[in-house]
């Protein structure tokens, strides 16, 4: 993988080499010497092109060998083998699992824990820490969590880590600049992972579709014609190209039904409207489908989303990627925010691959 040794941190110092002078150097116990160092080359473009090479070791092993050398003694010197090298506690090499940053890799249950964690108390969000998805008149009982903390309720937060890396691997949302993006307007959207439904007795003039088509799932699909392309993305029907056909102006899918008798004869139909009344609620109750929905919208449905990820992460970027999920700025300050802290959380500027 590298032609020579790959240098080293000792606190600000690039070194491939500890000397350790045994009458001279602090010994903590009787034959143990311990230093601290980082594994990583001082500037960042020498880190960002090791970390591409290992990136790039795909369905490869990869072990780290820190050999060591005794000189300048007249004692006689015994090596566990000729190998000269450190091994791990149970006498194997030491091997590499991974690169730091969160580029095509899955997110663990235990970064996911911290994430949410680092996400509440960045908001000072102290009532609320230890509570997950507990809010709202339709909701995912698989993972939500009321009472104890969120440690304790781990087997949820895993269901819901699982749910998501699988959507992120299917919708490609795999590099740190996506995900990051996506964990920050979600937050946001689901106010601080509370909600998969809007809750909404009246909703206003411009929902299209009213009150049974309000905002469900992890990112909050509002408006019937959008509910009703994601049931023929799901089914495979072509229903919504029904209606952008027949509609007049604006309408909602409910007025198209009602006025357009050719959209009906063509299986746009009031029994159908029903029908997708009852389908929306797989948004904000079945988490396959409140996942599934907001990989959808970001990347099929509206592909400004996804491209606007990939501007990158500046505040204009987070105001591009509201515009394409929202269709103007609402909340920008706590987008902003929660996308930030996501960001700082990552070590995006330090550890990502792909910047």
């Amino acid at each position: 993988m590298y032609d020579s040794s790959v240098p080293f941190l000792i606190d600000k110092d690039e070194k491939t080499t500890i000397v350790i002078d045994v009458a001279k150097d602090k010994i903590e116990e009787p034959n143990i010497f311990a230093k601290e160092i980082t594994l990583q080359p001082k500037s960042a473009e020498d880190l960002k092109a090791q970390l591409v090479k290992f990136d790039k070791r795909k369905d490869h092993n990869a072990f780290l060998y820190l050999k060591a050398e005794v000189s300048n003694t007249v004692a006689t010197v015994k090596y566990p083998d000729n190998t000269h090298e450190f091994i791990n506690k149970d006498n194997e090499r030491l091997e590499l699992l991974g690169t730091p940053c969160y580029c095509n890799r899955d997110i663990e249950v235990d970064e996911m824990l911290d994430i949410i964690y680092n996400l509440r108390d960045k908001q000072n969000y102290k009532s609320k820490r230890e509570v997950f998805f507990d809010r709202g008149g339709e909701y995912i009982s698989a993972i939500r969590v009321k009472s104890g903390t969120l440690t304790e309720n781990k087997d949820k937060i895993k269901l819901f880590t699982d749910e998501m890396n699988a959507m992120f691997k299917k919708f490609s949302i795999k590099t740190c600049k996506r995900k990051i993006h996506f964990l920050g307007q979600m937050y946001l959207e689901t106010i601080s992972f509370q909600y998969t439904y809007e809750s909404r007795s009246e909703v206003p003039d411009n929902y299209k579709g009213g009150v049974a088509f309000q905002g469900r799932g992890m990112k909050q699909i509002t408006h019937d014609y959008n509910y009703l392309a994601y049931y023929d993305y799901v089914n495979s029907t072509n229903l919504y190209d029904v209606y952008i056909k027949h509609r007049s102006g604006y309408e909602s899918v409910g007025e198209c039904v009602k006025k357009r008798a050719k959209a009906n004869s063509e299986g746009l139909d009031a029994p159908f409207y029903e029908t997708l009344k009852t389908f929306a609620k797989n948004i904000s109750e079945n988490l396959f489908h409140s996942f599934n929905s907001a990989g959808w919208f970001s990347t099929v449905y509206k592909t400004a989303t996804i491209n606007a990820m990939d501007g990158g992460l500046a505040d204009a970027d987070i105001e591009a990627v509201t515009t394409a999920i929202n269709g103007g700025l609402t909340n920008i300050a706590e987008r902003k925010s929660y996308t930030k802290w996501t960001k700082e959380f990552f070590k995006y500027d330090t550890e990502c691959i792909n910047k």
